[in-house]
């Protein structure tokens, strides 16, 4: 089951190439490495990551301030990536 989102700002920022890019090379790299990538938070990148994810769980506050993101792609490749550090 996949959550569908409404948050229009995001998807089109997941739709720009500059921005939806760097979300992409994240879930990329999570697939060909079996592994959550870890990466300092960027508002741009969650924003993507946002609507291309499945689920995702916000954890500010808690444990060094992670926000999880993961989803499966249209292959059935699982992917995870995680933003950490302080929010802009």
């Amino acid at each position: 089951m996949t959550n569908t989102r409404y948050d229009y700002a995001a998807r089109a920022a997941a739709n720009n190439p500059e921005i939806a890019g760097p979300a992409a090379k994240l879930i990329a790299r999570s697939i060909s490495h079996d592994e959550a990538v870890t990466v300092e938070y960027d508002a741009e990148i969650a924003a993507a990551l946002r609507v291309l994810c499945e689920d995702s769980v916000d954890g500010a506050g808690l444990d060094g301030d992670v926000t999880e993101y993961w989803g499966t792609t249209e292959a059935g490749d699982e992917w995870r990536v995680h933003l950490t550090g302080a929010r802009a």
